[in-house]
């Protein structure tokens, strides 16, 4: 550097003097690394390159020329990589929100049969097109309810919600999670261990409250039933002592217990459903990925790597994700056989239990996998309804249609109630008309018993007719 400034004291113009002072900057050993360096970084408005190219002879203005135009094409290739780089992240944004598009078709699709089954620790309900439930398993009183359109099995209760809104259940109701008789106004319902949630029409929540018994070893009360101050719910799911709250904007609440951080939700967004299980809990994203938190000894919450999912379903020690093509695919504890579903195929919607595993298909029929010593996978003989992913619209119609028949059934009972009575005026006339029979010519009395006996058979004709109608 001394020697070039020695030289440009001499020869103020020098282009190799300035170019060699560039050099040095820049630690250049040569001219072929100086273009390189210079190809590769931003260079022009360097002092001494400016002065060395102003005072460069023919020669060394063709070499200084090819170095920027080595640094221009370099400049136009990068350029382009960042255009196409850009043009396929645009690509990819713009599938990936088609295929939410397409998985939020089939999830609208499959929401209609989302709550025909349930399975819990030890039975399996199933709700059928006319509103009435069966049951498999730990028996639940449940053959006596109508006019249901969701239903949810927990530990050892089962939970219907009605057309008009109100609840029912079944169970012993150990710990008040039975006590959904004054509710109303409800659109879903979820069913934990020991407690029941149900999600109202203008988004809020209730609970059963949590009772105790004398017998109570662990107290299971964690707060899991404190959901009263949640507004914009769209979906919930009452776990094992927890409960979570998917919110209209795609986040999510929990109260309850917070082992194994099964509550740990506050992070998760763009979440389009929620499950939760015994220890951990499950969420449904937009794009058909899942995420999961809580209790993983067992990898149940090894979900990661799900793609296309639309509906997912959290057991006690296993997770089930049903995919878009409807086969399904499951992680976690498989000790009952309860996560060999791999061969499953047209399931339209899934539950996860204790150590069981239900699909119902899209022909309405049900299908188990798992331990069974209980009778819980004792399915084979359902047919819930003909056509699942048009559970509503079949469902509300077998609802009118058994509207319709209780109505004309009443209808036909008083109409049969109004002849029996006309039978009974007509037998009280016939009495009196005998009675009066020595007092008048027997002629007259005689037409008019005839008269009446007439009636009399008609009358009974007609009750006859209308019996044989309520008996069929």
């Amino acid at each position: 550097k001394k020697h070039f400034d020695c030289v440009l004291n001499v020869h103020p113009q020098c282009a190799d003097a300035y170019l060699g002072l560039f050099m040095a900057e820049i630690k250049a050993r040569n001219k072929s690394q100086a273009g390189k360096i210079f190809a590769d970084g931003d260079l022009t408005g360097n002092r001494f390159y400016q002065r060395a190219k102003q005072f460069a002879d023919t020669s060394l203005k063709v070499e200084l020329e090819s170095w920027e135009k080595q640094r221009n094409n370099r400049l136009i290739r990068e350029a382009e990589e960042r255009e196409e780089a850009r043009k396929a992240k645009e690509a990819a944004e713009e599938a990936r929100q088609t295929r939410i598009l397409e998985l939020r078709t089939i999830r609208s699709k499959y929401d209609q049969c989302r709550f025909v089954i349930s399975a819990g620790d030890w039975h399996t309900v199933g709700l059928k097109a006319d509103g009435t439930v069966v049951a498999a398993g730990l028996k639940s009183r449940v053959s006596s309810w109508t006019d249901i359109v969701a239903v949810s099995s927990g530990e050892y209760h089962a939970v219907g919600l009605k057309a008009d809104g109100t609840v029912v259940a079944a169970g012993p109701n150990f710990h008040g999670e039975c006590n959904v008789s004054s509710w109303a106004d409800i659109v879903a319902i979820s069913t934990g261990d020991d407690h029941t949630v149900g999600l109202k029409a203008d988004g809020t929540v209730v609970a059963t409250v949590i009772t105790l018994r004398d017998n109570d070893i662990i107290k299971p009360d964690f707060g899991q039933c404190e959901v009263s101050g949640w507004t914009d719910i769209i979906a919930v799911g009452a776990g094992s002592a927890y409960t979570v709250g998917l919110k209209a904007d795609g986040t999510v609440v929990a109260v309850g217990s917070k082992a194994f951080g099964v509550c740990d939700i506050s992070g998760w967004k763009n979440i389009v459903a929620v499950s939760s299980g015994k220890g951990h809990a499950v969420g449904l994203k937009a794009d058909g990925t899942v995420v999961a938190t809580g209790l993983n000894d067992d990898g149940q919450c090894d979900v990661s790597n799900w793609r296309d999912i639309v509906s997912v379903s959290a057991g006690s020690y296993h997770t089930i994700g049903l995919k878009a093509d409807g086969t399904v695919v499951a992680v976690g504890k498989n000790n009952g056989g309860q996560c060999n579903v791999s061969s499953w195929a047209d399931i339209v919607a899934v539950g996860a239990g204790g150590l069981h595993t239900v699909g119902l298909k899209a022909d309405g029929t049900v299908v188990a996998a798992g331990y069974n010593n209980d009778g819980q996978c004792d399915v084979n003989g359902w047919k819930l309804c003909k056509n699942p992913l048009n559970f509503m619209e079949e469902s509300k119609q077998k609802r009118a249609q058994k509207k319709e028949e209780r109505y004309q059934k009443q209808r036909q009972e008083q109409m049969l109630m109004y002849q029996r009575k006309k039978l009974t005026a007509a037998k009280n006339e016939l009495a009196e008309l005998h009675g009066l029979f020595a007092g008048k010519r027997r002629k007259e009395l005689r037409q008019e018993i005839a008269e009446l006996e007439i009636n009399i058979q008609i009358t009974k004709n007609k009750i006859e007719e209308i019996t044989k109608r309520l008996d069929g």
